[in-house]
């Protein structure tokens, strides 16, 4: 298996995630990493770096995604055999006459979609950050989506408040009261896009200069 020797900053303002990302493609870029050699796992980079899995998740996703990383079921993942930066780079076009004067071909993109090996024996599903399809109230959401576009007003194309909606932040703020007894007015709550963003915006209220931080670790 192929080391990555990845050196990470943990207190910078980067994401280790990012950090995890921005490491492995620079190696894959400059040549160090091969065109369809093995990366080790998630599992067993996390361990090697001490961070949490999903940040190893994250960055191998985005790689994939970005067309950096692929996955072959059941084997690993490994260097894409041609890299996203030689895909769509810009070449100097001939001139007339010259050899090699004809149209070059377009380039093509594919995309990898999300699998679960075995799903048929897999009675739960642990899939980081996905919940069940059957579970989405679709036409709650969609009786509300048509009522909100029935009057949208300026809303619907201007920025709003970057705390978030507030009558979100108020329904939040009722419901946490009922069911979690906490108290707080909707001005404390902001809507972040997800949990690592809201973990990213807590810790940097929280953490003083120098300090340290302890997480478990939520593989063991």
């Amino acid at each position: 298996m192929t080391s990555l020797l990845i050196t990470l900053d943990r207190a910078g303002e980067r994401s280790l995630q990012e950090q995890i990302f921005e490491r492995i493609r620079e190696q894959i870029v400059s040549g160090r990493l091969a065109p369809g050699a093995p990366v080790p796992s998630s599992r067993a980079l996390a361990s090697e770096l001490r961070v949490s899995r999903n940040s190893v998740i994250f960055a191998y996703e985005r790689l994939i995604n970005e067309g950096y990383l692929t996955t072959r079921p059941m084997v690993g993942t490994f260097v894409s055999q041609v890299l996203p930066d030689e895909a769509v780079s810009a070449r100097p076009a001939p001139q007339p006459g010259t050899a090699g004067h004809s149209r070059p071909p377009a380039p093509q993109f594919t995309g990898r979609a999300h699998t679960i090996l075995n799903s048929e024996t897999i009675p739960i599903d642990f899939w980081p950050q996905r919940t069940d399809p059957a579970a989405f109230p679709v036409r709650t959401w969609r009786r509300i989506v048509q009522q909100a576009l029935a009057n949208p007003g300026s809303g619907l194309t201007e920025y709003g408040d970057p705390c978030g909606l507030m009558e979100l932040r108020c329904a939040i703020a009722d419901h946490v009261a009922r069911a979690r007894g906490v108290q707080a007015r909707p001005e404390q709550i902001v809507i972040v896009a997800g949990a690592q963003l809201a973990l990213n915006l807590t810790l940097r209220l929280l953490m003083r200069e120098a300090g340290e931080i302890v997480v478990e670790n939520p593989c063991n």
